[in-house]
């Protein structure tokens, strides 16, 4: 459900595989928002985390747009986020994978 919404949100198919989509989506948004705060305690890049996500998935791009999360997460992770999803959108398009946020070992496999 997560792949399947994740590149296309109509590729669910029906209203409870929308409901697990949206519920897992919440999660990691607030996960990530979560990263972000504690990023320095986890030793982990949150930043790189969610822009490869959003790059990757058109369909939680579309979806992020779209639902009601936008107005549950702190202002300025709304801003982080709609920064990455403007800049992929700008390379790829609306529908488009950008591959850039992965190093060359990955894409050339």
């Amino acid at each position: 459900i997560n792949f399947r919404g994740g590149h296309d949100f109509a590729d669910l198919n029906n209203q409870s595989e929308r409901i697990r989509f949206n519920r897992l989506f919440a999660a990691e948004m607030s996960l990530s928002n979560i990263a972000q705060e504690y990023a320095d305690l986890l030793h982990v890049d949150p930043d790189l985390a969610l822009k490869t996500s959003f790059a990757l998935f058109p369909g939680r791009r579309k979806f992020y747009k779209e639902s009601l999360i936008r107005f549950t997460l702190p202002v300025e992770f709304i801003k982080k986020v709609d920064e990455y999803i403007k800049e992929i959108e700008n390379n790829v398009g609306e529908d488009g994978q950008d591959l850039s946020v992965l190093g060359p070992e990955v894409r050339n496999s």
